[in-house]
């Protein structure tokens, strides 16, 4: 890999539990908060704030196993474990969108959390 395709994988690796430490650490937030919320829109299960770290902890790791698959897609990919996809550039394609988007969802979905903890407070 070529050394901004390390440094974008990095930043998508840490990029979700970045946020997360940056607002447990920034934002005034209650010790307990909501952690889900019911088709209704009401909160259906509550946890506390240091929860978040999991959940971008997963998301993070998630970046990381696409982030390997990346570094290694023409061994992958010569072992026929690349499926759907025709082309070596084509599945770095779909693995570098994937972790993005997994980025984004996560910042989008901390972003909530902290939003409607902060709103109830």
């Amino acid at each position: 890999m070529k050394p901004r395709e390390w440094l974008g994988w990095i930043a998508l690796v840490l990029l979700p539990l970045a946020i997360d430490f940056a607002m447990l650490a920034a934002l005034p937030l209650p010790d307990t908060m909501a952690m889900h919320f019911g088709l209704d829109g009401a909160p259906d299960r509550w946890g506390s704030k240091y929860e978040l770290l999991i959940i971008g902890g997963i998301m993070s790791g998630a970046n990381l196993v696409m982030a390997l698959m990346y570094w290694k897609i023409e061994a992958l990919f010569a072992m026929g474990l690349v499926n759907g996809v025709k082309t070596i550039r084509g599945a770095r394609i779909v693995l570098w969108a994937t972790g993005a988007l997994i980025a984004v969802l996560t910042a989008g979905a901390s972003i909530f959390l902290v939003s409607t903890a902060l709103a109830a407070a």
